[in-house]
């Protein structure tokens, strides 16, 4: 197994003010190459107010939770939270979030690699 840090920390947005939901806009794609030319190809998950869980809304919950995602060549295998925000709602979401949007390509590797991903959970006013 080998652990990396991707650089996509999904931060919650106002997308409605830019008159768009992710789903809108054409996916990027960003490449990181790991080692023996294996790459992970992958969408920057994008956290919108309308992704953060309720109960942590009222309770004006907020940190950065760090997860461990296993991917493989069939896209994401298992989330799980390595580091906790402070909020298991929050941690919960953040996994959610990528089994439900989460896009990956790995190439180079028949073997599942583990990259963490951190996910920062903010309220903006």
């Amino acid at each position: 197994m080998i652990d990396w840090t991707i650089g996509l920390g999904a931060m919650l947005i106002a997308a409605g003010a830019q008159g768009q939901t992710p789903s809108d806009r054409e996916p990027v794609w960003l490449t990181m190459k790991l080692q023996d030319g294996v790459e992970l190809r992958y969408v920057p998950l994008v956290v919108t107010l309308q992704d953060y869980p309720r109960q942590a809304l009222r309770a004006d919950e907020e940190g950065t939770t760090i997860l461990n995602l296993q991917v493989d060549a069939a896209g994401l295998r298992n989330c799980s939270t390595a580091l906790s925000s402070g909020s298991p709602v929050l941690d919960e979401q953040a996994c959610r979030l990528y089994r439900t949007r989460g896009r990956f390509d790995l190439r180079g590797t028949s073997e599942p690699v583990t990259v963490r991903a951190p996910v920062q959970w903010t309220l903006v006013d």
